[in-house]
């Protein structure tokens, strides 16, 4: 029988480490922005003004986490992290879920005309689309996913079983952003830009709950926090990748070709999604939703 006064310490201990990298997050995330409209008003803007706050938020999101770790004595394994020849290959196998069925429709739109789409090789966009990829890993991809499917899903399942740390992952994923404006607008004074609005929308809640939850998968079937990072890369990049404007790599000169060629790319991508959930099915590797994890020594 479980001690009932070990149960509410490691309960408190649970929280308190919890609500610490929430707050690291949601902190990090107004401050940088804070200091990204600051430094605009100094004449600091364009690229330059994006590296100061890819570099600070992913620094301040790298740090706190490291150091929560070493208080809590997780390995570095626990939190889904691996060799850098395995993480490299997880990380390549999350940017191929979106890259294949990518390649499969850029051959198509070739094929069939759809979207007059075209290569736009310029000089100048190619190097920012080189530098966008980088500041996306920076702003998004590695911070959203070492802090929640990586710091604060391993926390919560020493604790509860896969499927309730992943359900309550979930939702606090969802609800960051929500602190972060309340804090920045509300308290603070100062605007926001979130899903390309200056408030929450419920349809990007929506999007949060879905995309989290997938991600979350992936870090769980693959057993490594670096397929959620390439995934999540590539998934928040395409929208610079390709689009109708002159700046995207892949540009649409076609507006009647533009909705095939998406219903085209989501139906693949949800083809690779469907194949995912089955299989542990179909290999008998059954992912042990009622576990927990047993945290390394």
């Amino acid at each position: 029988m479980e001690n009932p006064i070990n149960n509410n310490s490691q309960n408190k201990s649970l929280k308190s480490n919890i609500i610490i990298a929430l707050l690291i997050g949601a902190l990090a995330v107004v401050f940088v922005n804070i200091l990204g409209t600051e430094a605009y008003t100094l004449g600091i803007d364009g690229w330059t003004n994006q590296a100061i706050k890819g570099v600070l938020l992913s620094g301040i999101v790298v740090a706190g986490i490291w150091l929560l770790r070493k208080r809590n004595g997780f390995a570095p394994r626990d939190i889904g992290h691996e060799t850098r020849p395995k993480a490299a290959k997880k990380f390549l196998l999350g940017m191929a879920l979106i890259l294949v069925p990518l390649t499969i429709t850029i051959t198509v739109a070739f094929i069939t005309g759809w979207g007059g789409l075209k290569i736009n090789s310029s000089g100048p966009v190619l190097s920012a689309m080189l530098f966008a990829f980088v500041l996306t890993f920076l702003t998004d991809a590695l911070p959203e996913e070492l802090l929640f499917r990586g710091y604060i899903y391993t926390n919560l399942n020493t604790r509860f079983t896969k499927v309730k740390s992943s359900l309550i992952t979930i939702v606090l994923f969802a609800l960051i952003p929500v602190v972060s404006m309340l804090i920045q607008k509300q308290l603070l004074g100062y605007e926001v830009l979130i899903g390309g609005a200056n408030t929450i929308t419920p349809s990007y809640i929506i999007t949060l709950i879905f995309f989290g939850a997938f991600v979350l998968y992936l870090r769980i079937l693959t057993r490594s926090l670096w397929t959620g990072v390439g995934f999540h890369l590539v998934f928040v990049f395409m929208n610079q990748l390709m689009g109708p404007s002159e700046g995207n790599l892949l540009q649409f000169t076609s507006v009647e070709g533009e909705q095939p060629l998406q219903l085209t790319l989501m139906g693949l991508i949800l083809a690779i999604f469907i194949a995912l959930l089955i299989y542990p099915r179909l290999t008998k590797q059954p992912i042990g939703w009622g576990e927990k994890l047993i945290q390394s020594v």
